[in-house]
């Protein structure tokens, strides 16, 4: 999970240090750089195997929790299923 999300925050680095002049540019940044961690995190998240893991992904979701979806409420419900000691 902390990989996951690490990779992720990276990849949203990135995308907005990256100069965009035009909508062709930023369709050809992202289809060069694909959010391979974000798309994993939002579809089929890990389990946490650590509690440094659940604490990271109940801290992302936090973090955007202007835009919840989902996706998040996923991520959440494999945090807790760790820190609660069963599985989902």
């Amino acid at each position: 999970m902390v990989e996951a999300i690490t990779e992720h925050r990276a990849w949203l680095k990135a995308y907005g240090a990256a100069p965009f002049d035009g909508r062709s540019e930023e369709e050809m940044w992202l289809e060069a750089n694909p959010d391979d961690a974000g798309e994993r995190l939002h579809q089929m998240p890990p389990m946490p195997t650590t509690k440094a893991g659940a604490v990271a992904a109940i801290r992302f979701v936090m973090e955007d929790r202007d835009y919840i979806q989902a996706s998040h409420a996923r991520i959440l419900k494999q945090a807790l299923a760790y820190l609660e000691g069963g599985a989902v």
